[in-house]
């Protein structure tokens, strides 16, 4: 006889070591973004998620309580000529997260385009909300970048973010 062994856990079942993880996959589309000064990185949709959900102003909030790894990749263009920062880091319930930020400088020419992505690991209560933010050295000298569908190659959204749940 074959015995299954079922272990509830707060809004989980485990089956033999196993649990059904949350997720989340989240894009910005649409018109390019530029920002003045420290400002939130919008999202505007959802390509698939399980109890995780994007909000007004590219807030990302979660139904469940775990550790959860949250990616992005953002297509950075820089606006103007000569050198230029900018700085992304995590925000979690309105608040910065510590050693959360990092800083990429791009040199050359007006348009010079650069894909940045990291990740951070969180620990989030239910009901928590996350947010990405951005800073720039100076007044439009970035935009998030995206591009429609062109030439049969698919659309560039300006940011993408996962998340998925891992513990």
């Amino acid at each position: 006889m074959t015995r299954v062994v079922v272990t509830p856990q707060v809004n989980k079942v485990r089956i033999l070591g196993c649990f059904d993880p949350n997720y989340g996959s989240f894009e910005f589309r649409g018109s390019d973004q530029t920002w003045t000064e420290t400002s939130p990185m919008p999202l505007n949709h959802t390509n698939f998620a399980k109890h995780v959900e994007i909000g007004e102003g590219g807030t990302i909030s979660f139904r469940e309580k775990g550790k959860y790894d949250i990616q992005f990749s953002a297509q950075l263009v820089k606006l103007t000529g000569g050198t230029h920062s900018a700085e992304i880091w995590l925000e979690q319930n309105g608040e910065p997260v510590a050693h959360s930020n990092t800083a990429v400088t791009i040199g050359g020419g007006q348009n010079t385009a650069s894909v940045v992505a990291w990740n951070w690991f969180v620990d989030v209560e239910a009901n928590d909300y996350v947010q990405l933010y951005w800073w720039v050295d100076a007044t439009n000298t970035f935009k998030i970048d995206s591009r429609a569908a062109t030439g049969g190659r698919p659309e560039i959204p300006g940011l993408i973010v996962t998340v998925n749940q891992v513990g």
